[in-house]
């Protein structure tokens, strides 16, 4: 004969198991409810990194501190408004404290950056690029931009000069009767055209008057990246094109007198020269190969006499490496190069800081 389970008994263990089913259900809730918290605390966590953005291209010493130049989009600026998703033009002013002191924002347009700045009389002037309106935005496509500020941010006078749809200044330096910029005015990977372009040079007065300008290179890829004075004119480092190092000389007025090239160089060319007694040392990178499974891309240390004939050079880098020189400077006749390899075995990725007598 079964045995009967008394009803009291019955509804216990039926009160028991909707209790058991009811933790369980409130556990899985909860762990939900936080996984949910975490992913939102993620994504406004990743909005937010995403959203307060800073680039320094450049530190320049100055005579009571040094001052940066690159973009933001100010979100945590004490000095100026935010942004929201646009990165502008930002000139920034620190003290021998590291204290910042001033900070400049360029405003109009959309996305910029200044790649460079002097101090001049009463100010500074930087060089840069922008999106001047918003079909520049929807095709990425920049105008190069130099501003002169007063001490206080004001603007004095202001240019943007467009060859063609892709154009930038990345460098300058105050001469007589006014300053040399260097850059590049190219298309856009999608067009194509014959118009004269490239690599850059320019002179302003000092009222920002356009005095002359002169092209070399491909009008794809040619770029200055660096010029210097010399006793009878400037010389100016870059890309020919996408494979060839260049160096150029122009005389004050602008005319055109030498060049050199330098074959199976980086896409960047030569980045920066500096004038060594009667010698010039650049930096750049040596294409060794294109081949994803076996690329090689050597940092380059060259010195060259005073018509651009190479004397000698020096390469960095390993097999199946990426390797290149950012900056560099010489101090007591030794030469200080910074700058990183990238390996394809990414462990093996690393700074390096290397000096060379």
């Amino acid at each position: 004969m079964k045995r009967k389970v008394p009803k009291t008994k019955q509804k216990k263990e039926t009160k028991k198991t909707k209790h058991i089913l009811k933790l369980i259900i409130i556990t899985i809730l909860v762990t939900l409810f936080l996984e949910f918290c975490y992913v939102i605390y993620k994504s406004i966590r990743e909005s937010v990194t995403a959203e307060g953005q800073e680039f320094n291209e450049k530190i320049i010493n100055s005579e009571n501190g040094y001052f940066v130049v690159g973009s933001s989009n100010f979100k945590y600026s004490t000095q100026n408004k935010k942004t929201g998703k646009y990165e502008k033009p930002r000139l920034a002013i620190y003290n021998e404290k590291d204290k910042l002191e001033k900070e400049f924002k360029y405003n109009d347009g959309y996305n910029g950056l200044f790649s460079d700045a002097i101090e001049i009389e009463n100010g500074y002037l930087a060089v840069g690029f922008y999106q001047k309106t918003r079909n520049a935005y929807n095709d990425n496509s920049m105008e190069a931009l130099i501003v002169s500020y007063d001490q206080d941010g004001k603007i004095i006078w202001e240019k943007s000069y467009a060859k063609l749809t892709n154009t930038k200044f990345k460098k300058i330096l105050a001469t007589e009767g006014g300053y040399i910029v260097v850059g590049s005015s190219n298309y856009q990977s999608t067009e194509a055209g014959e118009e004269e372009a490239g690599a850059l040079i320019l002179k302003y007065d000092e009222n920002g008057n356009r005095l002359w300008e002169e092209y070399y290179g491909d009008n794809k890829t040619g770029s200055y990246n660096d010029v210097i004075e010399v006793e009878d004119g400037y010389i100016a480092v870059g890309s020919k094109d996408g494979s060839t190092g260049l160096i150029a000389k122009y005389d004050k007025n602008g005319l055109f007198k030498w060049k050199k090239e330098f074959e199976n160089v980086g896409a960047n060319g030569l980045s920066k020269i500096i004038k060594q007694d009667d010698k010039f040392v650049v930096i750049g990178s040596f294409k060794k190969s294109t081949y994803v499974q076996n690329r090689t891309n050597t940092a380059l240390i060259a010195l060259l006499n005073t018509t651009g004939d190479l004397i000698k050079y020096v390469e960095f880098g390993e097999d199946q490496s990426v390797s290149q020189w950012n900056d560099f400077v010489i101090y007591n006749n030794t030469i200080y190069a910074v700058g990183v390899s990238s390996y394809i075995n990414e462990e093996r990725s690393k700074e390096e800081v290397t000096y060379y007598n």
